[in-house]
């Protein structure tokens, strides 16, 4: 994978940070013309000199603007707003609203008050938007974090490895609301994704070491184990609500597992998802799935866990990973990764498991469905002919199809689809049978070894258009829009018609 360096970048003669599609130079994205399904609208773009510049979560918000996260190093620009972090060597986080023609409104840094804010990895950090219209955005921090008066204090459990936060915008100002953090005694604790309920209640999941106290709730581990937890937490009372924590079977260096996805039903269904790595002892039932994944369902009021099942390898050593999840209107949960070679999905009702086997021998995206009792319902997959990777990162829902995001390094074939291209991001929409409607890409326009990655989707409805985020290389094109880095990197925004 190559590395990301940001930069601002030109288009024509005049420097522009929203590409340049060729009907509409002045304003870029602004919807003029028809839009077919699977139409790039704009796109839209924004970075530094820097590395570490890249989009790691979208949310469209009920006015149809977009808010973003994502990190960079040092200083970036989106539209007219420059970004300086206190900290220059480390990955800082910022957030930026978006009209819905891609033209960027505001754009503001989360600062830390000395270590920065460091990024773990790709979708390591995202963002959603309440009913009405305020963004919650989730990360992992070091030191101190100070927002508008929101003071997190990561020092106070005296292991200085990092602690996760959960802060809360104003939809119109992007002045910070409130914020929360969990307090961690051993080496660190990250937010992977967050979820939010219709009473505006928070939830969020991701991985610790150790012990972890969520408010006045703490979650024990073991020193050596990689543990997931799942908490809640209410803007309105300033609490949280409950937390839990799932760690390895065993006192083993690399028993454990790690919370990537997580979705909340209107009926206040739970559903969280990720990766195993040894066991996983999921309130008394241990998954053995040693690289493999698991999908457990929760009770809203308490967490209390109503079913849990697995994705395992066949062969030892093989990885395959659950990277995000969703819900459609009847509850049933959907799961979005990649696995290695042979996957074999169980059902939380039991019966047979289903191995699928990927399409070359190496990494497939997978889709899958859950039923309500925890059955599962069907799994497709895609995959390149060559041996190398296509990875699934991010599965949205519009209220009447999915669309997953995600990465490939050859000539995906999703059925009786292929998207040409290599090391390049994709955008895939499926009906809930698991049937593929169409594919999209990214169209990589030099001969270097430049990529472009996709690593959030948000959409809200069949019309709302769906919005990408990531980062790219050197010069891409999202149909008529041309992005051009002058560097190795800078993250982007894209919108496409459903």
């Amino acid at each position: 994978m190559t590395s990301r360096l940001g930069s601002i970048f030109a288009c024509a003669v005049a420097i522009s940070l929203t590409g340049c599609p060729s009907d509409s130079p002045e304003h870029p994205g602004d919807g003029s013309g028809s839009c077919t399904t699977s139409d790039f609208t704009w796109a839209t773009a924004g970075g530094g000199p820097g590395q570490g510049d890249g989009v790691t979560g979208t949310a469209l918000a009920p006015d149809g603007s977009v808010w973003v996260t994502g990190t960079f190093i040092g200083s970036a620009t989106w539209g007219t707003s420059q970004l300086t972090a206190a900290d220059t060597t480390h990955a800082s986080i910022f957030v930026a609203k978006l009209d819905s023609t891609g033209k960027v409104v505001l754009a503001r840094v989360l600062q830390a008050g000395t270590a920065g804010i460091q990024n773990i990895d790709n979708g390591g950090t995202r963002i959603r938007v309440d009913t009405a219209g305020n963004p919650v955005v989730v990360g992992k921090f070091q030191k101190m974090l100070d927002v508008d008066g929101v003071h997190l204090d990561e020092t106070m459990n005296g292991a200085g490895n990092g602690d996760a936060f959960v802060i809360g915008l104003d939809g119109a100002t992007g002045a910070a609301k409130w914020g929360t953090q969990s307090i961690g005694n051993t080496d660190g604790v990250v937010a992977n994704d967050v979820a939010i309920d219709t009473n505006g209640d928070v939830y969020v999941t991701g991985s610790y070491n150790g012990n972890v106290t969520f408010g006045s709730i703490t979650v024990v581990g073991t020193s050596s184990d990689l543990g997931v937890f799942v908490a809640k937490y209410s803007p309105a009372t300033n609490a949280w609500v409950w937390a839990k924590g799932w760690a390895g079977a065993q006192d083993g260096t690399n028993d454990g597992g790690v919370g990537r996805g997580i979705a909340v039903t209107n009926d206040g269904i739970v559903y969280v998802a990720g990766s195993i790595a040894g066991t996983l002892n999921v309130d008394g039932t241990v998954l053995s799935a040693d690289g493999g994944s698991f999908a457990v369902k929760l009770a809203q009021s308490d967490g209390s866990v109503q079913w849990r099942t697995q994705i395992a390898p066949t062969d030892p050593g093989d990885r395959d990973w659950a990277e995000a999840a969703t819900v459609d209107g009847t509850g049933a949960l959907y799961i979005t990764g990649h696995f290695e070679k042979t996957a074999t999905f169980a059902s939380a009702t039991g019966g047979t498991p289903r191995a699928v086997m990927s399409t070359s021998g190496s990494d497939d995206m997978f889709l899958a469905k859950y039923d309500l009792s925890g059955a599962l319902a069907w799994v497709s997959h895609a995959g390149v002919a060559a041996d190398v990777l296509t990875r699934g990162d991010d599965v949205a829902f519009d209220g009447q199809d999915l669309y997953v995001v995600g990465f490939t390094q050859g000539d995906a074939v999703f059925s009786n689809i292929t998207l040409p291209l290599s090391s390049t991001l994709y955008v895939a929409k499926y009906d809930t049978k698991g049937k593929v409607i169409w594919a999209q890409n990214a169209t990589q326009l030099t001969t270097d070894s430049s990529s472009s990655e996709t690593a959030t989707v948000s959409v809200t409805s069949p019309t709302s258009g769906v919005v990408i985020g990531g980062f790219f290389d050197t010069m891409t094109a999202f149909g008529k829009t041309t992005l051009t880095g002058a560097g190795e990197g800078d993250a982007f925004v894209a919108s496409l018609c459903n």
